[in-house]
């Protein structure tokens, strides 16, 4: 059994959705990642989801709405599965290397966050910079959750988790809209070292 244990209750940011709204989730996704954000339309959406176009649009009042809305989820299930792929290690350090090591894996094949960033990149671009800042408050809150977790476990001293919580939040987004630079993100030796050396003493305080 590992030695950590999540906090009880829900992952922050990871919730239940009715079914016809994952259905038009699922197919707004699927759309998008075929065709882009901008070729994309309310109606094909509906049409892919089985669903009336005014049943879309009473579940989401804009197309803008309802990409924030995918971009939301594909957030909520990236951070669950950080938090199953983290629970087994028991400290804080092992925590965020491992976990930085799964972000830009899963980041870099993701048809949504990384493909439309190639393919599509004018329309895609300001909802991980400009327009991010729900997505944003989420990752905040569950990286966060991780810290406080450690400081009641005695593992960190006490101090106010969401500055380096939303920092480490913003170094990912960084990797995801320019990921070329002096770390190769092929190389899964250098990240973890790079993570040991640079982004543990975020969370830890020290150096």
């Amino acid at each position: 059994m590992p030695a950590y244990a999540p906090s009880p209750g829900p992952l922050p940011g990871v919730t239940e959705l009715p079914l016809v709204t994952e259905r038009i989730l699922d197919a707004a996704l699927a759309e998008f990642s075929a065709f882009g954000l901008r070729r994309t339309s309310m109606e094909e959406v509906a049409r892919r989801a089985g669903v009336a176009r005014g049943t879309v649009y009473r579940k989401f009042a804009a197309k803008d709405a309802l990409i924030q809305a995918v971009i939301l989820r594909e957030g909520r299930r990236f951070m669950a599965e950080f938090a199953a792929v983290v629970e087994p290690y028991p400290a804080i350090a092992d925590k965020m290397v491992e976990g930085w090591v799964f972000s830009l894996a899963h980041m870099r094949g993701h048809a949504l966050f990384c493909g439309l960033l190639f393919s599509d990149p004018e329309a895609m671009l300001p909802y991980l910079t400009v327009n991010n800042g729900t997505l944003l408050a989420v990752c905040r809150a569950f990286v966060a959750q991780f810290i406080r977790d450690a400081q009641h476990r005695g593992e960190l001293e006490s101090f106010d988790p969401d500055p380096p919580a939303e920092l480490m939040a913003r170094i990912v987004t960084s990797y995801i809209v320019s990921p070329d630079g002096c770390l190769d993100l092929a190389d899964e030796q250098q990240i973890r070292a790079f993570a040991r050396r640079h982004l543990v003493p975020i969370i830890t305080g020290t150096t």
